[in-house]
């Protein structure tokens, strides 16, 4: 790679905020862009390595572009930008920190229980998992929030997690005993 020439884009505004539904929006426009294939966007959790969520077709200098990341548990998330060009040469923007904390509205009750718990908080086509102590998962299902009955009727007594999953992120997990 040369990086004797600097990337042909120049970043605008790059901001980061979430929303009522716990999701993160993210909003940037170019100034300049030449030669400019794509937009990666990269997600960093705890301050750990960036992974690539998206990745937007570039449209010309002066293009609001915007992303929505969904589907986050609560935490601390830090975002950037790559900018990859056609000769595979590529800049990252600044970063931007949020920290998410309303994803743990979620109840499930009772807590001990020898049929059914009831699950409130959800969203639509949530995905809520039982799993055994050693992590076995026994049931899965999907929600149609913003609350759901689950039968645990079928299930041995034992101590159990009910994972409740939005999308493929975990947003919270709580221990049940059934009885």
């Amino acid at each position: 790679m040369n990086f004797s020439q600097p990337l042909p884009v120049t970043l605008g505004a790059f901001t980061a905020v979430v929303d009522d539904h716990c999701a993160v929006r993210l909003d940037w426009t170019t100034l300049k862009e030449e030669q400019l294939k794509n937009i990666q966007v990269e997600r960093s959790e705890q301050g750990k390595a960036f992974s690539p969520i998206a990745s937007i077709t570039a449209r010309g200098a002066g293009f609001a572009y915007s992303y929505t990341d969904q589907a986050l548990a609560k935490g601390r998330y830090t975002y950037r930008l790559r900018f990859n060009d056609h000769d595979t040469r590529y800049s990252y923007s600044g970063v931007q920190l949020v920290a998410i904390s309303c994803a743990a509205d979620i109840q499930v009750f009772p807590t001990e229980t020898m049929d059914k718990v009831m699950i409130q908080g959800i969203s639509d086509q949530t995905t809520v998992t039982v799993s055994d102590v050693s992590g076995r998962k026994v049931l899965e299902t999907t929600g149609n929030g913003p609350q759901m009955t689950l039968s645990l009727e079928t299930l041995t007594p034992a101590v159990y997690f009910i994972t409740v999953y939005t999308g493929t992120t975990p947003v919270a997990q709580i221990k049940v005993v059934k009885q």
